[in-house]
């Protein structure tokens, strides 16, 4: 066996380990792959093989060809061997953390789109050197959530593309947080389209929709805390706001009870009726005033409840 020459790309780089070498050799193909071929090499060019070198051989019977170098487990010897196939597995990989104009994993014809270690505990998704998405995890994390497509014209919300929670957790949430004032938007596929907020029952059958119109409608709806005197869900053109409240408590005493509630206004509309109660009564009127109502019956209702909604400008 005889090794003409070894070329190294890291010529003058004291106690440099090449990762790529350039074998010239008048052996064959087969002579090159022999166990301890490179041993000979060693006294003169020293210690210088590893498992993570390739080396471009040309031989006798081969214009050129790519090999490992393998090192034997005792460390002694050194060979040339088939790198893996394609099909080859591996425990782990390990590559450099690499940035989104360079991704440490990309793709040969775009090798500014891929992934790469963005921040800690972070990957990091690049498109055309943009971070564009990234995965993270915090500390003590027990609950995730799986990204999945969905089936062609899916008429079941199980079905249709979307993320689902999962974890150690009985029950939970998977929430949409924006950056300042952000919010979450819910965008038509084209500006002309309407835009909808679906919502589906727990066995994933279509229930209802929240629409807003097609480009150019402005109003805009609000649901603040229903229980204070500014609460109901509100339309910003034309304020509209609901309140309902079910069982409220009756002392009883006379024909007219009063009902404290701060959401009433001397304006607004108050529907209700009579749940329970001690003596048969019909109500008669409901009269608003500012931080209660007033419902008149044909008679003693007695201790009871009562049930009713509130509705204002």
């Amino acid at each position: 066996m005889s090794i003409k020459s070894i070329v190294f790309p890291l010529t003058g780089q004291a106690d440099a380990q090449p990762n790529l070498l350039y074998i010239d050799t008048d052996n064959t193909l087969a002579q090159v792959t022999t166990a301890n071929y490179l041993d000979q090499a060693k006294p003169i060019y020293g210690n210088i093989f590893n498992n993570k070198q390739m080396a471009v051989v040309y031989t006798s019977d081969s214009k050129s060809v790519m090999l490992q170098v393998s090192i034997s487990t005792d460390g002694k010897h050194a060979s040339l061997a088939s790198p893996p196939a394609a099909s080859e597995s591996f425990t782990s990989i390990s590559v450099g953390d690499g940035s989104a104009a360079a991704p440490s994993y990309s793709f040969t014809t775009h090798p500014a789109t891929g992934m790469y270690y963005s921040n800690t505990n972070t990957v990091g998704f690049a498109a055309n050197g943009l971070l564009s998405f990234q995965i993270a995890s915090t500390v003590g994390t027990v609950n995730s959530v799986i990204a999945s497509g969905g089936a062609t014209n899916a008429a079941n919300a199980a079905l249709q593309p979307g993320f689902t929670a999962f974890g150690s957790d009985t029950n939970i949430d998977v929430s949409a947080v924006g950056k300042g004032t952000g919010g979450f938007a819910v965008l038509p596929s084209t500006s002309a389209a309407a835009g909808n907020l679906k919502l589906w029952n727990g066995a994933g059958n279509f229930y209802g929709q929240l629409a807003c119109a097609a480009l150019g409608q402005t109003t805009a709806y609000t649901i603040p805390d229903v229980g204070a005197a500014t609460g109901g869900i509100v339309v910003s053109t034309s304020p509209v706001r609901t309140k309902y409240v079910a069982a409220a408590a009756a002392a009883g005493g006379a024909a007219a009870q009063s009902f404290t509630d701060a959401f009433c206004t001397s304006v607004s509309v108050v529907v209700g009726n009579w749940v329970t109660q001690a003596n048969a009564a019909s109500v008669l009127k409901i009269v608003p005033g500012n931080g209660s109502f007033v419902v008149t019956s044909d008679a003693d209702a007695g201790v009871g409840t009562f049930s009713y909604s509130i509705t204002k400008a």
